[in-house]
């Protein structure tokens, strides 16, 4: 690549001779040492490219020894400059391109926001954009004025839903990554005397006593609404007191997750006819550059699949939100198809694992259980996970009453 660069810098001439000389005249440019490339034959002609410095010395050569040279392209700045040095337009508008383009670089125009998906629902992209403005990270904000470093901290202390966050600034663009915070567990903060009890049916697999005395031990089976902690301990003197149990039990508990797939399906698949859509991309917003083309009001229903590409301009390594965006829509039709036992049970099963590791559980045991039925198939996937049963026995008495 950057060979390429030095030579279009420097200028380069494509030229080509008889093939029937080619080599005599490979064996000249051999021992006189000059640089060659692109060498081609196509036909009874020899194309290859030199340097523009070096053309003059070679074309005598050749001449020495009776071989014809002929010029097809002149490459690079010098015979570019060397045609436009007298049209000061171009030269201007070149000059005065690459300098509004050097102007916009110096600020940001686009922001990513990445993490958002693990965190608390009502924290949205809209109000991490709004506390990052109050914090110096927006569009149109001159890059030098931003501390990535002290802008992560001033946002991660204004959102308590985080434990970490980024800012990092490549080109033109703002990357933020956020991470989730991991909650401590929470107890309620009160003196009032209250018990730990069982919140469901389930075997105890252990158990996390902070406050309280435990009424059972690891191994047991509980029911409902048991006391598993209890509220009075005894104090240095051998007196009973009651106190506000605090404990984490972690329980065995079991659940399922079930699918049912029929042996026929609807799909939809590519006719082969495509559309295409090009719009101008200039620092996140877009307009259609399509005006010879009636827009279809039938690529946005449902008989057409969309596909979008972007293609920004990379500045000497600094990427910049302008662009030409591409949306190409796909024909499609619905066809009928009839899938096989084994299709059926690998897809239910790939869907019931994929449901279960976004539940990230802790699981225990799990079985699988396989049932044909005249259409389909049901998939039901049984499993054991621990969860934490402690809850206060207030909690339970507000439950009941509503």
């Amino acid at each position: 690549m950057i060979l390429k660069i030095l030579r279009w810098l420097f200028g380069y001439i494509i030229f080509k001779t008889d093939a029937r000389n080619s080599r005599l005249f490979l064996n000249l440019v051999s021992k006189s040492k000059i640089k060659i490339w692109g060498i081609n034959k196509i036909n009874k002609i020899l194309y290859a490219k030199v340097n523009s410095s070096e053309y003059n010395y070679l074309f005598m050569l050749a001449r020495q020894n009776n071989i014809k040279l002929k010029i097809i392209q002149k490459i690079g700045l010098p015979f570019f400059y060397s045609r436009s040095k007298n049209r000061k337009g171009i030269i201007l508008g070149i000059i005065l391109f690459f300098t509004i383009i050097k102007i916009l670089s110096l600020f940001i125009w686009k922001i990513n926001i990445t993490g958002l998906e693990n965190i608390n629902k009502n924290l949205d992209k809209n109000k991490i954009l709004e506390i990052s403005k109050l914090n110096g990270v927006f569009t149109g904000q001159f890059k030098k004025n931003i501390d990535a470093q002290i802008a992560g901290q001033n946002i991660m202390n204004k959102i308590p839903e985080i434990a970490w966050i980024s800012v990092n600034l490549e080109g033109c663009v703002a990357n933020i990554s956020i991470k989730e915070q991991i909650n401590k567990p929470e107890f309620e903060n009160n003196s009032e005397p209250k018990n730990i009890i069982a919140a469901c049916d389930a075997q105890i697999f252990r158990m996390e006593t902070f406050e309280g005395t435990p009424v059972v031990k690891a191994g047991d089976t509980v029911l409902k609404n048991q006391i598993l902690v209890s509220k009075f301990i005894e104090d240095k003197d051998g007196n009973m007191k009651e106190i506000c149990a605090k404990a984490n039990i972690w329980a065995k508990v079991q659940d399922e997750i079930s699918f049912s797939e029929q042996f026929e399906k609807i799909i939809n698949i590519k006719t082969g006819n495509s559309k295409k859509i090009f719009k101008f991309n200039f620092f996140d917003k877009n307009f259609n550059i399509n005006f010879w083309q009636k827009h279809d009001k039938n690529l946005e229903n449902q008989n057409y699949e969309k596909e979008t590409s972007e293609n920004n301009i990379n500045f000497f390594g600094m990427k910049i939100p302008t662009g030409i965006t591409t949306e190409k829509f796909f024909e499609i039709k619905k066809i009928k198809i009839i899938r096989t036992k084994q299709e059926l049970i690998d897809e239910t099963k790939t869907k019931a694992y994929n449901i279960l590791k976004e539940k990230k559980l802790e699981i225990t045991n799990y079985s699988e259980q396989i049932s044909e039925t005249k259409n389909g198939i049901n998939f039901r996937l049984k499993f054991e996970y621990l969860k934490n049963i402690a809850i206060s026995d207030g909690i339970a008495q507000k439950d009941k009453e509503k």
